[in-house]
């Protein structure tokens, strides 16, 4: 728990946004190695959440390395629904880069250009479907919904959290071809998609 750091804060509203990235906040520090500040108030539940969840999930999660990969960079692909992994077998800036000259990610060669964080996040997820169908070549899933959703992947699941204060629907296509699985997430929630 050393990557956990207890904080005087008061914990977010539930069923809000701040409550989801909290949720990855904690799930991250276990799954990635990355601090993560935790209002005290909240701390015991959400480890018990974080806990529970990883026992239930069997295998190494699966993502892009987090190697050489800012830290900026890292917040914008989650928000566009990039899973990362500790043993992550992708890596910046091999299979997926920033080229400043683009307006709007693509896919050449099998890498993933997008352009600046700043205009990344600018896109819908209609701007952003290049990059969520980089995912599913690459990983066997992807995400039909709204940006904000943050997607970690194990061999025979997948999680979904909103960082969203709207609920969400949508789809998960994969990891077979022509299935996908419902989505509805309500604010600061998340869902968990078995195969």
């Amino acid at each position: 728990m050393d990557l956990i750091r207890l904080v005087a804060d008061a914990p977010p509203a539930p069923g809000t946004g701040a409550e989801g990235a909290l949720r990855s906040a904690i799930l991250e520090a276990a799954l990635l190695d990355l601090p993560a500040s935790v209002p005290t108030a909240a701390a015991e539940k959400l480890q018990r959440w974080r806990d529970d969840l990883l026992a239930k999930m069997a295998g190494e999660p699966v993502g892009v390395s987090l190697d050489g990969l800012d830290p900026l960079w890292r917040s914008t692909l989650s928000w566009a629904g990039v899973p990362f992994a500790r043993k992550g077998t992708l890596r910046w800036p091999l299979d997926l880069r920033c080229d400043p000259h683009c307006d709007r990610p693509h896919i050449e060669d099998g890498v993933l250009i997008m352009p600046n964080h700043d205009a990344l996040a600018e896109c819908s997820a209609l701007g952003i479907k290049p990059v969520r169908t980089w995912i599913h070549r690459r990983f066997g899933v992807r995400l039909q919904a709204a940006a904000g959703l943050r997607l970690y992947i194990w061999p025979a699941h997948a999680l979904v959290i909103s960082h969203l204060d709207i609920p969400v629907a949508g789809f998960l296509y994969g990891p077979d071809t022509g299935t996908r699985m419902g989505l509805t997430i309500h604010p600061g929630s998340c869902q968990v998609v078995s195969w």
